[in-house]
């Protein structure tokens, strides 16, 4: 299988095909953390922002932070790996973006002719 690395030169962000053809499986925000990500890393590929500073620039919360990268290394974009500081206390995490395959699954587009229209019963008006 073909891959491709994500990696911004000359202050580009280059996203392989094969990422937006999971955006219905991972979700919008996994999406933006790891465009986020990649803007960080640059060329080396690696980086390590807090949770609160993706947070702020994906504009979402610690929690949706978490479970977007939890999502990302489940698919196998990033590898997380936890640092310790000098005294052994847990120190912040580098996240590792990997090589992305040039294809997923593809993504069937909704036709025209799939979508049926839906009727909304209005309430009943409550005295």
């Amino acid at each position: 299988m073909q891959t491709r690395t994500i990696n911004a030169p000359d202050g580009f962000l280059w996203l392989p095909n094969g990422v937006t053809d999971l955006i219905p499986t991972i979700g919008p925000q996994a999406l933006a953390v790891l465009v986020m990500l990649a803007r960080f890393a640059g060329s080396k590929r690696v980086c390590w922002p807090s949770y609160a500073t993706i947070g702020k620039i994906c504009g979402c919360s610690r929690s949706t932070v978490v479970r977007a990268l939890a999502t990302l290394e489940e698919y196998k974009l990033i590898r997380v790996q936890g640092t310790m500081d000098k005294s052994g206390s847990r120190s912040a995490n580098r996240y590792h973006l990997l090589d992305v395959p040039t294809k997923y699954q593809p993504v069937q587009p909704v036709l025209e002719s799939d979508v049926r229209p839906v009727y909304i019963r209005p309430r009943k008006r409550v005295s």
